[in-house]
């Protein structure tokens, strides 16, 4: 099983940090809706992050790099032969320096009116990471097949407001409803009105969630594609990501076939999202 420069070990410790990012996440806006009239007061910077999924995933990531070294975080993870390795290191000496400083009163007053924008880059990461988790893209991606236009537009962006229901502040999201508005497309208009709500459909909860971010890690690292049984070695044996059977060959085999088919959808989402 050829993973190029990446180790089952390296995969599971960026599930491992996956899951922190998310929690964190969540914990980080319960504190700003706890705290709103001190991070919204009228001195604070008015967070807007829309327009952030107009670029691609890694300009926009690069947008919140500063949050790990700035320029020296760039250098290291540029440099390094295993950049899952190389991160989880520099958010730990990150989370070292923020736990171990204590600012004054001044100081964080001095930061106060800034955090609510600084949270905002951190949620459009969080939410961009979580479309992929649910539907394979970035949202970053959705919106670029939604700027495309093409028969895969409206689907995309109904999926991409599931998420995060901003995305239709995006320039190339209101070109595509301004464009149903004025064809009168009121079963479009639906659809997104019930989006907003940000239910996923049964078949969109918990499924299969973290086998994309791998796959999604083995793509952007350039591994070569997994056959059937590697697909089972890996994400039923090593990562224990799927329920496996091997009380026959075949039960085996349906579990490789279902893994090579979801990758191959997988992938083919790839395909259609850089085309646009």
């Amino acid at each position: 099983m050829n993973l190029g420069n990446v180790s089952p070990a390296d995969l599971r410790l960026f599930l491992e940090y996956s899951e922190s990012f998310l929690s964190e996440a969540k914990e980080a806006k319960a504190i700003l809706s706890d705290r709103k009239d001190d991070f919204f007061a009228p001195d604070c910077e008015r967070p807007v992050w829309c327009h952030l999924y107009e670029l691609p995933i890694v300009e926009h990531a690069t947008k919140g790099i500063d949050f790990i070294g700035g320029e020296n975080a760039i250098g290291r993870l540029s440099g390094s032969k295993n950049q899952i390795a190389e991160a989880f290191t520099l958010l730990n000496e990150e989370n070292s320096e923020i736990e171990a400083w204590n600012p004054s009163p001044a100081e964080k007053e001095e930061i106060r009116p800034l955090l609510a924008s600084v949270y905002a880059l951190a949620f459009s990461l969080s939410n961009s990471f979580r479309a992929l988790m649910v539907f394979g893209l970035y949202l970053n991606d959705l919106i670029a097949i939604v700027r495309n236009g093409g028969p895969d537009a409206e689907k995309a962006l109904i999926s991409a407001v599931k998420i995060d229901p901003t995305v239709i502040g995006c320039r190339s999201a209101m070109v595509y409803i301004s464009k149903q508005t004025l064809l009168g497309d009121s079963k479009f208009l639906r659809k997104l009105g019930a989006a907003m709500s940000g239910k996923l459909s049964c078949s969109e909860k918990n499924h299969y969630e973290k086998v994309r971010l791998v796959l999604q890690v083995l793509h952007e690292t350039g591994a070569k594609r997994l056959a059937g049984p590697d697909l089972y070695q890996l994400f039923v044996l090593e990562l224990e990501l799927v329920e496996g059977d091997e009380q026959s060959d075949s039960d085996v085999g349906n579990v490789e076939n279902n893994l090579r088919q979801f990758a191959y959808q997988f992938l083919k989402k790839k395909a259609v999202s850089q085309s646009a």
